[in-house]
């Protein structure tokens, strides 16, 4: 369905989460988010017993995206619409509040990227499967046995870095971690790396266009991001990003005027919290600090800067 309004704050699903809440709460017995995806698709054959393809709901959302509809399942259980009833196998119920909702149903607005899965998504989803798929065939084990698709969606969504945040992860606990853990750490590290590596070249191409060049050009020439703004009829806003991505290219230095830009205590106030905050997020940094975004970018990136410079140092005198 693409009948939903796309607003300034995303897209009311509400008429395909009822869709998907009153297919669950029709169900006899718990099942995984992609026997439902089938369900809603309308998929036929071996795969939806017959007693479900009578269900009201069979093929009502026949024209969206499978990934679209798995995205928005997977929505629901974070928004506590549905439940997980057994992390291991995946299978989903319905919570008193996803009842409530049927009942009294609401608008319920979602991001479009909370519904779209990102190419490194997609890539890892698939490097997953198929380490799932070799495990089992080698030990004889029907795939879920090895991590269910909803373990496998968190590891997607959580990216975890070590075995202690693998564990963490419901369905995994220490067993599969230790035991499996290697295999999917390496490929989660593997997409992690090529997204930075593509974010990168990324960079560099936006640095070296003709725009950001110019920017360049003014800023060097001692033009404020204000004037610069003003005589490239751009915001003041869309000039500091174009700074940052060119200090980030290694075209531009833009320390020292960070330094002018920002009060010290603000800056003080700025660092200390990056410093001090692991993977830190600007949204958090702006609810905790009280300070524009702009000036948080510009915090963080004085915070980078110094991180690389002491990582620089430390590896001088090793060396």
């Amino acid at each position: 369905m693409n009948s939903e309004k796309k607003l300034s704050k995303g897209m009311n699903m509400r008429e395909e989460t009822l869709l998907v809440l009153k297919t669950v709460h029709e169900l006899e017995h718990a099942y995984g988010v992609n026997y439902l995806r089938q369900i809603l698709q309308g998929e036929k054959g071996m795969r939806v017993k017959e007693a479900h393809q009578q269900l009201p709901t069979f093929g009502s959302m026949s024209e969206e995206h499978f990934d679209r509809i798995n995205n928005l399942i997977y929505q629901l259980v974070t928004k506590g619409l549905l439940e997980i009833s057994d992390a291991n196998s995946g299978t989903i119920r319905l919570s008193e509040m996803g009842e409530a909702f049927i009942d009294e149903p609401e608008d319920l607005w979602l991001r479009p990227r909370d519904l779209r899965s990102s190419m490194y998504d997609i890539q890892l989803r698939r490097a997953l499967r198929q380490i799932r798929q070799k495990l089992a065939k080698q030990e004889a084990q029907p795939v879920f046995r090895i991590f269910s698709n909803y373990c496998l969606q968190q590891i997607v969504q959580q990216q975890p870095t070590d075995v202690v945040s693998l564990k963490k992860i419901p369905g995994i606990g220490d067993f599969k971690a230790d035991r499996y853990g290697h295999l999917i750490l390496q490929a989660v590290n593997q997409v992690r790396e090529k997204k930075a590596e593509d974010a990168q070249i990324s960079m560099y191409k936006r640095a070296n266009s003709p725009s950001l060049q110019t920017v360049k050009t003014l800023f060097e020439s001692g033009f404020s991001p204000e004037v610069i703004a003003e005589k490239r009829r751009l915001k003041k806003g869309t000039v500091q990003r174009y700074l940052l991505t060119l200090h980030q290219a290694g075209e531009i230095d833009l320390l020292p005027w960070i330094e002018h830009e920002i009060e010290p205590q603000t800056l003080e106030k700025g660092k200390t919290y990056f410093q001090n905050t692991q993977n830190p997020r600007l949204k958090d940094a702006y609810e905790m600090l009280g300070l524009d975004y702009d000036t948080l970018r510009l915090c963080r990136l004085y915070v980078a800067n110094i991180a690389t410079a002491q990582t620089e140092l430390r590896y001088e005198y090793a060396s």
